[in-house]
């Protein structure tokens, strides 16, 4: 794996971001984006789970782009109540086709993240979208019409387990539901079960 730490304009200044790319690249496998916990509770594009993510998707062959959200490391700006931090995705996501035109876009989040990527998976025409232990959804978003993955550690300390599979419950859309019995929210001890976890699962695509 190859990693370039590059900057950005985003919709309040620069992003941070850093680009993984595999040993071997092809033409036609897609771009991953990764969206981080919340900013607020010390939330980085270096949080463990993500770059578990990444490493995953890194060996199925996939570019990685993980970044940090305004107010984050070098990134400029602070808090954006969301709706910034989805505005600062949307834009991440305009450089990676700038640079790696051609390639279909997955998105996956962890956490806050969760809800970053499923809340703009539609409006990026992603082909993908990978929830691990998403926040919860409180407000009415539509409902993704991509493949949806949600990964649910059953111990969660944070999320609300119950809430989650509530709200879950209340889709219409088809998603895939993996639950981790005994793993907490963040994965402590099971970060290499969640990397080999998502290369079998994603492995034949």
């Amino acid at each position: 794996m190859k990693q370039q730490y590059f900057e950005i304009s985003g919709p309040v200044g620069r992003i941070e971001a850093v680009v993984e790319t595999p040993e071997i690249l092809t033409e036609n496998r897609p771009i991953a984006l990764l969206c981080h916990p919340h900013p607020l509770m010390q939330g980085t594009m270096d949080n463990k789970v993500v770059t578990t993510v990444g490493r995953a998707f890194n060996q199925l062959g996939l570019i990685v782009v993980r970044f940090n959200y305004r107010g984050v490391g070098k990134s400029e700006g602070e808090y954006g109540h969301v709706d910034g931090e989805c505005a600062d995705l949307k834009a991440v996501v305009a450089w990676a086709r700038l640079h790696y035109p051609g390639r279909d876009l997955w998105l996956a989040g962890f956490s806050f993240g969760g809800l970053i990527a499923y809340r703009m998976a539609n409006e990026l025409d992603a082909k993908q979208l990978l929830c691990v232990a998403p926040a919860l959804i409180t407000v009415e978003i539509a409902e993704p019409s991509m493949p949806f993955t949600v990964i649910i550690p059953d111990a969660d300390e944070v999320v609300s387990v119950a809430k989650t599979y509530s709200w879950l419950n209340q889709l219409k859309c088809t998603y895939h539901l993996i639950k981790l019995a005994g793993v907490s929210h963040f994965f402590h001890g099971q970060l290499l079960v969640l990397r080999d976890l998502i290369v079998r699962l994603y492995g034949a695509q």
